[in-house]
């Protein structure tokens, strides 16, 4: 009995640092726009965007000024933390 085997068009996502697999699969049908992309061996994360298993790597100045478009205001992150004034017994 002969095994027939059926090729699959998906692929695995490589980091754009150190070229190894990552835990991310990609049809030819995907779609992804600024995805962050991690790498679980050299643990860094990358802006990526994808379509028809073409993957292309956002420069990092791009991804900044996206992030702060989709509300995550870097001002607001960095803020320094709010402190309480002390209250004193006398009123």
């Amino acid at each position: 009995m002969k095994i027939k085997m059926i090729k699959s068009p998906d692929r695995w996502v490589l980091c754009p640092i150190c070229g190894n697999k990552t835990r991310t699969k990609i049809r030819p049908d995907t779609i992804l726009e600024n995805f962050p992309l991690f790498c679980p061996k050299c643990k860094q994360e990358t802006q990526i965007s994808a379509k028809d298993l073409n993957v292309a790597v956002i420069p990092q100045q791009i991804a900044e000024s996206a992030g702060a478009v989709n509300g995550q205001d870097e001002r607001r992150i960095n803020a320094p933390p709010l402190t309480a004034l002390p209250v004193s017994a006398d009123g």
